[in-house]
């Protein structure tokens, strides 16, 4: 079976409780322009970044405010099954210089949420 990712843990400052659906994107900027002497070029990375981070709160926490967040950490579980047994393996995200804006989700049918967004800067992946 291949390595799937199960349940994340968010810390900004301390541990965010009622974390979930935590989402890391890359917005990094590519390019392949050809040369002068070349049929098609080759994918070179032009910029660094930003990070867009998105999750969900099932309730406020202390530790999740609008505006600059200098760090913020995500650890992930990699899971994978040989022979039956199944291992979980740590993945963290440290993220960097950025910003996150709390919102709300008030739904009439279903549990309300708490829907957080926000970019940043670096991101290292261990």
């Amino acid at each position: 079976m291949a390595k799937r990712m199960r349940r994340a843990t968010v810390a900004i400052g301390g541990a965010v409780a009622g974390a979930r659906n935590v989402s890391v994107g890359d917005d990094s900027e590519w390019n392949s322009d050809r040369g002068d002497d070349e049929t098609g070029g080759v994918f070179v990375r032009m910029s660094t970044g930003p990070y867009p981070v998105t999750f969900e709160l099932l309730a406020r926490d202390g530790n999740v405010e609008t505006g600059y967040v200098a760090t913020m950490t995500i650890v992930g579980k990699e899971i994978s099954v040989a022979a039956g047994v199944e291992t979980s393996t740590d993945r963290t995200w440290t993220l960097t210089d950025g910003y996150l804006k709390v919102s709300a989700d008030l739904q009439t049918d279903d549990a309300g949420r708490i829907p957080v967004e926000g970019s940043f800067r670096t991101l290292v992946e261990t």
